[in-house]
């Protein structure tokens, strides 16, 4: 990639209109504002891309700027090139009376930017030859406020990112869990499990594939061992060794609803049961490959939710020349070595990915713990039992009979969905999610034009007006939050007012609480009237469609744009995809109408509206809490009254923290709290509600998994709240370079701010960050790692660990001091054998030596368990 400058100086250098820019009449240059210098610093912030494979050479006898961008789009257009993000939005006219060939359904950008200013001006230097082969076969990216816009170019071509110059993500097989989590009773019987025939078996295997069904002999070689294996199917007593290896339980002994899994290690033990009595060793090839494959199996049981596992993973440790069925193992060539190992890859993506997901949802609903991504499993008639009374009890309170929806068919009326459980720790306590119905086939695309053109731009209208109305007051900071990272910041800005007012942090009083069942209480016509009243301070509402691309995460996402107000974060890629959503104050209106009072919740063979509150989970469910919510705080006197004393309230979703320097404050929300607040249905859950009114020596609180101190008001991130990251990357480099950046991310941000903490507590973040990435390395590398790799890998946690909180200039740092606490938390990790690696007692050594001239009785001594 080059910056433009340098492309075209060469050419232009000697140009009758940069020789003489000094003359009155300075020709193209002076189409920009500015000087001869502005125009070439403008360029240095224009970079391009040239393709891999380049198009044809495309000419034009046409020299008018903008014919000449409007050629080059129709060009893209009829070589079938329409992903060209200059292409995006135009259609060519078929109709030889249409004024304009070139037709574009919304504005596109790209080209309005083309065809005026910086590129009118380069066009006039450069030449139209040369300007048309710059549009048409290179990317190009304008950087303009920390983000860069791509004015050409594929909207999806990332095999070299513009910007760190790393290849794009390869396309990998890998092995999920959705394929068996919340599966239903009946969803998959034990006799189909396996197909009935090996036949049917193989192709189920193989699908398509010609290397097995293509050799005769290799073919009839496996379906005899498949055979053998669907016998031992058909007799096999799966109940009898499920009752064995999974045992019920007795339910007035369980004090929580964690109390009735089953634990993952049983989940294991019954597959791997399983697989020994079915298969034969001949199927894997060796005992060796059959061990390999059982130790995987704990992989899969373990994963957590929506985690993916490379199927190189599960592939590891396999011998193919041991599969004596795919022939004779001696001189084989490249060819049929990469056939072998085709095959082998077919097995065992079809035994991770079918066969344990088929025994899995035969037997268990897998579903995962509330507020968490942790996979719990259940018996079947377990899971009746414990679901049973709260379902009862819960369609009898705040369901009604749909009665006139039949079949679930009027897809046009309501707005269907699936009931799905979520269990909470304690017992009977669950969490009910409303999961909308994907259409029929034949309407997948009007589902998804809907989502897309009206679901996704009416909830960022209502994010808008929830971000552009301030709600903090004279003593009051109001601040909602979209995330538990943006605490440190929130904490940040009430600490600088404490300090402005009364020179440091004075004593603190708070009150933490949450409301029970939020959504089930919401009072539906007073949330819509408080989304009313929210609307009449805007007029109309255009908004913008554009994916962005993040090069640091390799991710690609859609982001809408309303009336303008654009959030990008830095070094990212825009791509203008020309979809403009025009809504007024009813559009909004009528839309939330609809999915408040429409979404209509299949259960068994009827289906349910709702009698109060809205379904958690359904278009705008959280859109309309946050608003709501945001009301309670502005409108309710309780928490405007702070009595002339600073306040600060912070609210997640339905989680809420008030901290104030006036006891009577507090105490007046805590009456409060204890009545509810009526007029929003919102009434707190008891159990969770603290305070420290009565116990003022209690100096910590635990908000949304962060622990501020409120004596100093700093926060930290906890190692109980740090949990491990299962990343199953594909080589050792990536599993370290992803655990470096989530260790950076851990640090990011105001938790290394000298303005919110001290220099002991940052070092003490550090310290909890390297543990947490201790514990994800425990499960990365199963094999035992080499002492130096080790002390490499904690060197760059060393160096990221500088970065994040050297650049603020902290008067205390001391880079000796993260180097202690991070070699502690290693040292204790190899000590206690959490983490394999080579020769041990050497990195021990090593470590020991980072650490021995420092004091560090006084650090935490936590380690992962």
């Amino acid at each position: 990639m080059k910056c433009l400058r340098d492309l075209i100086y060469p050419d232009v250098s000697n140009s009758v209109y940069i020789r003489n820019y000094d003359s009155p009449d300075r020709g193209a240059v002076t189409i920009l504002e500015g000087t001869y210098a502005d125009f070439w610093n403008k360029l240095q912030d224009v970079y391009v891309e040239p393709y891999s494979d380049r198009i044809h050479k495309f000419s034009t006898t046409i020299s008018e700027h903008a014919s000449v961008v409007d050629e080059c789009v129709s060009f893209l257009k009829n070589a079938g090139l329409p992903s060209n993000v200059l292409a995006i939005g135009y259609k060519i006219a078929k109709n030889v009376d249409v004024a304009s060939k070139l037709h574009c359904e919304s504005s596109n950008f790209n080209v309005t930017r083309l065809k005026c200013g910086l590129w009118k001006t380069i066009h006039r230097l450069w030449g139209t030859e040369k300007f048309v082969d710059l549009i048409i076969n290179n990317s190009i990216y304008e950087y303009n406020d920390g983000v860069y816009y791509q004015l050409t170019g594929p909207t999806h071509d990332w095999t070299l990112s513009p910007l760190s110059g790393s290849t794009a993500r390869r396309t990998v097989l890998d092995i999920s869990n959705s394929t068996f989590t919340y599966r239903n009773r009946g969803d998959c019987r034990t006799s189909a499990i396996l197909p009935r025939s090996p036949k049917l078996l193989v192709s189920q295997i193989f699908g398509n594939i010609e290397d097995v069904s293509g050799n005769n002999k290799s073919s009839k070689r496996l379906e005899r061992i498949l055979s053998l294996v669907i016998k031992k199917h058909r007799k096999l007593k799966y109940r009898f060794m499920f009752d064995a290896s999974c045992p019920s339980v007795n339910l007035e002994e369980c004090e929580s609803n964690l109390d009735a899994q089953i634990c993952a290690k049983s989940v294991t033990q019954y597959l791997a049961s399983v697989t020994c009595k079915l298969f034969p060793v001949s199927f894997f090839g060796s005992k060796h490959n059959r061990s390999k494959i059982l130790s995987k199996i704990s992989l899969i049981v373990g994963l957590k939710l929506h985690d993916r596992i490379p199927i190189d993973i599960l592939l590891e440790g396999l011998k193919v020349k041991d599969i004596e069925w795919l022939g004779r193992s001696t001189n084989l060539d490249i060819t049929e070595l990469r056939k072998r190992q085709t095959i082998l890859v077919n097995v065992v993506q079809w035994f991770f990915g079918q066969f344990c997901s088929s025994i899995i949802k035969t037997f268990f609903y897998c579903t995962e713990l509330s507020a968490t991504r942790n996979l719990i499993y259940f018996r079947f008639d377990i899971w009746e039992q414990i679901t049973r009374p709260f379902l009862d009890n819960y369609f009898k309170k705040f369901l009604k009979t749909n009665e006139k929806c039949q079949e679930h068919t009027d897809s046009m009326n309501y707005k269907h969905g699936f009931l799905r459980l979520i269990p909470k720790v304690p017992k009977h306590q669950f969490r009910v999610i409303f999961v909308p119905l994907k259409s029929h086939p034949d309407a997948v695309d009007t589902q998804l034009d809907y989502i897309r053109n009206v679901i996704k731009p009416t909830g960022r209208v209502l994010n808008y007006i929830l971000g552009t109305e301030a709600s903090s007051s004279e003593f009051v900071f109001s601040k909602t939050l979209s995330s538990p990272n943006e605490i440190p910041d929130a904490i940040l800005t009430f600490k600088s007012w404490l300090t402005e007012v009364y020179k440091s942090v004075p004593q603190l009083f708070f009150i933490k609480f949450d409301i029970e069942s939020c959504y089930d209480s919401i009072p539906t016509l007073y949330a819509r009237e408080v989304i009313r009243k929210r609307l009449t301070t805007h007029v109309d509402f255009f908004v913008r469609s554009q994916s962005v691309y993040n090069p640091n995460k390799d991710v690609i996402r859609r982001q809408y744009i309303v009336n303008g107000d654009v959030e990008i974060d830095k070094d990212c890629i825009a791509i203008d995809e020309v979809l403009t959503t025009y809504l007024t104050k009813v559009d909004i209106l009528r839309v939330i109408d609809e999915e408040m009072n429409k979404s209509s919740m299949i259960y068994g063979r009827r289906c349910y509206l709702r009698s109060s509150g809205i379904f958690q989970g359904s278009n705008l469910s959280a859109n309309i809490v946050e608003l709501l919510y945001d009301d309670l705080v502005t409108t309710e006197a309780v928490f405007q009254d702070t009595r002339g004393a600073p306040a600060m309230i912070l609210r997640l979703a339905d989680d809420f923290l008030v901290v104030s320097t006036s006891k009577s404050y507090i105490e007046a929300v805590g009456s409060q709290v204890k009545e509810g607040f009526q007029t929003h249905g919102a009434y707190p859950n008891n159990l969770k509600v603290m305070t420290n009114v009565l116990a003022t020596e209690q100096t910590y609180v635990r908000f949304c998994a962060m622990d501020i101190n409120l004596e100093k008001l700093e926060v930290v991130k906890h190692i109980e709240t740090l949990n491990p990251i299962y990343n199953f990357a594909s080589s050792a480099k990536k599993r370290f370079t992803r655990l470096r950046s989530i260790f950076e991310s851990r640090l990011n941000g105001s938790l290394t701010n000298p303005g919110l903490n001290s220099w002991p507590t940052i070092v003490k973040q550090v310290f909890y960050a390297s543990l947490s990435t201790v514990r994800s390395l425990k499960f990365h590398d199963r094999r035992s790692l080499s002492p130096l790799n080790l002390l490499k890998f904690i060197k760059t946690l060393l160096c990221s660990s500088i970065r994040c909180c050297a650049k603020l200039s902290h008067s205390n740092f001391n880079s000796s001091d993260l180097k202690i606490v991070i070699a502690k938390a290693f040292l204790e990790a190899v000590e206690k054998k959490y983490i394999k690696v080579k020769m041990g007692s050497m990195a021990q050594s090593e470590l020991k030596l980072l650490i021995s001239d420092t004091d560090v009785e006084n650090l935490p001594s936590e380690v992962p368990s």
